[in-house]
């Protein structure tokens, strides 16, 4: 299904590339579609090089389980036929037919269409400026770039849409410490202990001409009053305090109603998640 996503097979011939990948002469396929499925068909003269490629195909079905890699072989030098010459995969080799998947950026498979959080943007970017919850100098702390931040995980839903995984209406730009908060990546027993609820959907802003969004406010539940004194610095001006466990803030989003169904979803497995933890304790 490689297919459906941006940027698969360019970013196929980018690590090709860099790991010195070559090719038949005379135009064979090497990297091409067969249907939705990607197939890759490579020489390296240096089986060093060809574990690297192995191992980031592998790396590939950690990163981004709803696109399996089936089978990355590397096969011994006597099995390998050297009836033809061999030339260099080069990424400037890469053209997208009408019908293939375009390239979204230069980054490796990691970047290209994971359905998880934590790769990095700039924070100049439509997402950075307009979908973040944090001030300026929490983006940028020490000079790092805010994280895409997912609301919908597209691989626990039954009848998941792959597409969504890059939808920027299931996102959110945040600092790493926020990724954190909100994913509960190293955080006690795993769990998030911030908890984002969907607002009201406001007016129209046109924020520069041609690019006009809806404003949704958002509710933020903290887990304790830890977090909550954390989060009231770390958010932008114009936020506000509800509750000793819960502020108010606001994105500027191209798609509303998606936007809030996926924070939906993100609030429902939250809380859902933090009920499942009581249950346990309250039985012990």
């Amino acid at each position: 299904r490689a297919r459906r996503r941006k940027g698969v097979r360019g970013s196929v011939y980018k690590l090709a590339e860099v790991l010195l990948a070559m090719r038949p002469e005379d135009g064979s396929h090497c990297i091409w579609y067969d249907n939705d499925d990607l197939q890759i068909d490579l020489y390296f003269e240096f089986k060093q090089k060809a574990m690297e490629f192995q191992t980031q195909l592998d790396q590939w079905n950690f990163i981004n389980p709803l696109f399996q890699i089936e089978e990355a072989k590397v096969k011994p030098i006597q099995e390998v036929v050297e009836q033809r010459t061999l030339v260099r995969v080069r990424l400037k080799e890469y053209l997208a037919a009408e019908s293939d998947s375009p390239c979204n950026s230069l980054e490796d498979l990691r970047g290209c269409c994971s359905a998880r959080s934590g790769t990095s943007i700039e924070p100049d970017t439509d997402l950075g400026k307009h979908q973040a919850l944090e001030r300026p100098e929490w983006l940028r702390v020490g000079g790092s770039k805010p994280y895409r931040l997912h609301l919908k995980n597209v691989v626990k839903t039954s009848g998941h849409d792959p597409e969504l995984a890059n939808d920027e209406n299931n996102m959110l730009a945040g600092s790493w410490q926020f990724h954190q908060f909100l994913d509960g990546l190293n955080m006690p027993s795993q769990l998030p202990v911030v908890a984002l609820q969907p607002g009201e959907i406001k007016e129209e802003v046109e924020v520069e001409p041609g690019n006009k969004r809806r404003k949704v406010m958002l509710r933020l539940k903290c887990r304790d009053e830890t977090v909550a004194q954390c989060v009231s610095s770390m958010l932008k001006p114009g936020s506000e305090k509800q509750g000793p466990l819960e502020f108010s803030t606001s994105v500027l989003v191209k798609n509303p109603e998606t936007f809030t169904e996926c924070v939906q979803w993100k609030f429902d497995d939250t809380m859902a998640k933090w009920r499942s933890e009581r249950d346990m304790l309250n039985a012990e």
